[in-house]
């Protein structure tokens, strides 16, 4: 099975998290989190509404970074190691996300079978950065040095 390219999974993945990172602050992001089964009044305290418009600010911004080094990043070695490292975070949100949701292994703090989209975005996510991220660097052409050009980006 053929594996997403490193420069696909970025776009995609980068243009998912800014898509619902906008998205949800454009909603107003405590009430958006009303889908989730978050109480009214929790959803109007200060600190709840400031940390959850703080991860989905975090989340656009992780988007707009992931583009950016999916679009320019040319290296094969920081290809694998930017993959590495966007594998090992989505593990750990998949894991949180999966906690928290309401299903048969998860805590139900989220409730609803929506309250699994978050995990199934992270799913896909992951999906897409198992190859790149585990994909063997091409060996370099003689004479090339780091930071040279080895050929078209994946």
């Amino acid at each position: 099975m053929r594996t997403p390219s490193y420069r696909t999974a970025c776009l995609v993945t980068g243009g998912l998290y800014l898509i619902i990172g906008l998205g949800i602050l454009g909603q107003g992001a405590a009430n958006a989190m009303a889908q989730y089964g978050v109480p009214e009044s929790t959803r109007a305290l200060p600190h709840y509404a400031d940390a959850i418009k703080w991860v989905y600010v975090h989340a656009a911004v992780l988007g707009a970074i992931v583009l950016v080094v999916g679009w320019w990043g040319r290296e094969p070695a920081l290809q694998r190691a930017f993959a590495r490292v966007l594998l090992a975070a989505q593990t750990v949100y998949l894991a949180l996300d999966l906690r928290s949701a309401d299903w048969a292994l998860g805590t139900g703090l989220y409730e609803g079978r929506q309250s699994l989209g978050p995990a199934m975005v992270g799913a896909v996510v992951w999906l897409l950065f198992v190859g790149p991220a585990l994909r063997r660097a091409p060996v370099s052409p003689a004479g090339s040095g780091p930071g040279e050009a080895t050929g078209p980006p994946s």
